[in-house]
């Protein structure tokens, strides 16, 4: 369990890691990252959304939050992506947010 545990912080952590595309760059492709032009892919479509349901569930909304956003950015057309947005809903809801909730 505590190997397990150790992953999915790994996982997180470099999830946490990676930059923002450039603007006009599409969902899931490589971003430059820095002046050495080297790339950074988005996390694996399941690894971002099991990361956010897991914060979301642990009730740390904030991480959540911005987890979700991020499998909206990269993954907007999948099977999965219309709970990320129920669930950004319902995290705003919780944190009284009710415009954004709705």
């Amino acid at each position: 369990m505590a190997k397990v545990t150790q992953q999915l912080d790994a996982i997180q952590n470099a999830q946490q890691n990676i930059t923002q595309p450039p603007a006009g760059a599409q969902p899931g492709m490589p971003a430059a990252s820095g002046p050495t032009g080297g790339t950074s892919m988005a996390p694996p479509a399941d690894v971002l959304y099991n990361n956010a349901l897991r914060d979301y569930n642990s009730g740390n909304f904030q991480l959540a939050s911005q987890e979700f956003g991020d499998y909206l950015k990269y993954y907007p057309n999948t099977d999965l992506a219309g709970n990320a947005q129920f669930y950004l809903g319902d995290v705003a809801y919780r944190q009284g947010n009710y415009e954004d909730a709705g």
